[in-house]
């Protein structure tokens, strides 16, 4: 007899730790929501609701160039990081392999195991020394360090979909996938048919023999 499996959702006491580990995230995000509507600036004194600062933000000119520029930099670094991040788990999933396999996922994964704040300040300084050499002011350095920064953790879940279903190919074989194609047309319905026969018609065959003896 199987062993029941171990789940933490039977321990006692999980679901009351869920809830308050819950709170504590984000209830100081939903106050500081909630007094982003208080019409005084105090952020302990609540003075009444007001759109004040909203409106103040909208009409403020920096605010609005660094709402465009954080959003053009967010799509980018998005796009390259989710392009690179692909790339490398193609390359290190499907495929045989090969050597320095485990150092390119050392390389790779080593931006998670160390605190994002100390990522952060080394792009900056990285990326800062080159364009005081270089003299460039433009975004690509903030959409480099962006993607640089986005990569692994792009990479990570990736990688783990790419690994869960590589067997699926296997199973689309057995439906008649054919790369690039879903279905094969009418020789992969006939040979579906074949398929279903072969399988079924001995069992049926041997079921009828065994229940009639006469036969």
């Amino acid at each position: 007899m199987a062993e029941p499996r171990f789940s933490a959702t039977h321990l006692p006491g999980f679901a009351a730790v869920a809830v308050a580990a819950f709170v504590v995230l984000y209830l100081p995000i939903l106050t500081l929501v909630a007094y982003s509507f208080n019409d005084t600036m105090s952020i302990s004194v609540w003075g009444g609701f007001s759109l004040r600062w909203y409106e103040a933000a909208w009409e403020n000119r920096a605010v609005q160039e660094a709402t465009v520029r954080s959003l053009i930099i967010a799509a980018a670094a998005s796009v390259i990081a989710t392009t690179a991040a692909t790339m490398a788990a193609l390359g290190t999933t499907r495929r045989r392999p090969f050597k320095g396999q485990t150092f390119i996922y050392v390389m790779i994964n080593q931006p998670l195991m160390v605190p994002e704040i100390v990522t952060a300040v080394a792009l900056l300084i990285f990326f800062a020394s080159i364009k005081t050499a270089t003299g460039y002011t433009g975004l690509g350095y903030l959409i480099l360090a962006h993607s640089a920064f986005c990569i692994p953790f792009a990479y990570l879940p990736i990688r783990a979909r790419l690994e869960d279903g590589h067997g699926s190919n296997c199973g689309g074989r057995s439906l008649c996938h054919i790369p690039g194609r879903s279905f094969a047309g009418s020789r992969c319905r006939s040979w579906r048919r074949a398929s279903w026969r072969a399988r079924c018609w001995p069992l049926s065959s041997r079921s009828m023999t065994s229940s009639s003896p006469n036969l």
